[in-house]
């Protein structure tokens, strides 16, 4: 049976018999892309890129908000397959001195860096690149969320998508070998 590429919900072909089997289960994971939870747990994780899964038992990349738990112990990535397009949020309760990035399969594909205990952070994938939309990074007092941070070092090369800009609290080291791509028109602001 065909799947749709973003959810991997049924697509039954026509004249299929029993077509509210599908149908219960699509509603299953609309109700989990519209406010499902994954919990994912980082502990002992090394091997990495981890890809997400569809479906049973899991559906992890099927839900709206994915969220990291446990104690970090070497930098980790997750993905979804190429292809995936879709919207999340992603939030992080764990530990450890390392960093958690999410991408898409796709190997030149633009990544996240998602923040260690963060609230959560919006990200959007078009199928091969992954992009912050806005929103997270540290509290305040309470849920006042008024803190942006990004990491001081850059480790990956990364393009400024064509019309917009970026910005950076600096200062900010390049590792040798890394470059940072700025169209025409866009601006990299660090302050």
């Amino acid at each position: 049976m065909a799947t749709t590429t973003n959810k991997s919900l049924d697509d039954p072909a026509a004249g299929t018999l029993n077509w509210n089997i599908n149908l219960n289960s699509n509603f299953d994971i609309i109700d989990k892309a519209l406010g499902g939870t994954a919990t994912i747990d980082v502990t002992g994780v090394t091997a990495t890129p981890v890809t997400l899964t569809a479906g049973s038992p899991l559906y992890q990349y099927q839900n709206m908000v994915i969220s990291f738990i446990g104690t970090l112990s070497a930098n980790v990535t997750y993905q979804v397959p190429i292809g995936v397009g879709g919207q999340w949020i992603m939030r992080s309760s764990a530990t450890g001195a390392y960093t958690i990035t999410f991408r898409t399969a796709a190997s030149s594909g633009t990544t996240v860096l998602i923040p260690v205990s963060v609230t959560g952070v919006t990200v959007y994938s078009d199928g091969t690149n992954v992009y912050l939309t806005g929103g997270g990074g540290a509290t305040g007092g309470g849920a006042d969320q008024v803190f942006f941070q990004n990491s001081q070092n850059v480790t990956t090369s990364y393009s400024i998508p064509s019309g917009k800009n970026a910005m950076t609290a600096g200062p900010i080291t390049i590792n040798s070998g890394v470059t940072i791509t700025i169209p025409s028109g866009s601006v990299w602001s660090i302050i």
